[in-house]
């Protein structure tokens, strides 16, 4: 089964629902199923199989892998060095605009 995740249908996503454009993701919707790319990143193939031990969910978000970008945390002492500097050029400016009153 394809599934495409759209984000916008032409027309605001508030209660009132006004019109924006009466197209969104349509389009774009149409053009993938028309020549045949249905994985993007808006969109996946999900064997029946798997559907059907989903208890037959047909919600994108239960099938689509979320892949969490790789974190890289920086040494505590480094980031303790640079909130450091960055409190003592605020102190500094602070002092200027005082003179400067």
């Amino acid at each position: 089964m394809w599934f495409y995740d759209l984000k916008a249908d032409g027309y605001s996503l508030d209660q009132r629902r006004d019109f924006v454009d009466g197209k969104g993701d349509i389009p774009d919707i149409i053009e993938k199923f028309k020549v045949g790319r249905l994985v993007s990143a808006d969109s996946i193939l999900v064997p029946y199989e798997t559907i059907k031990a989903n208890d037959y969910g047909l919600s994108i978000s239960s099938y689509r892998k979320v892949e969490p970008d790789d974190l890289v945390h920086e040494d505590p002492q480094v980031l303790i060095g640079n909130l450091s500097r960055l409190e003592e050029e605020i102190a500094k400016e602070l002092q200027e605009l005082k003179a400067l009153m």
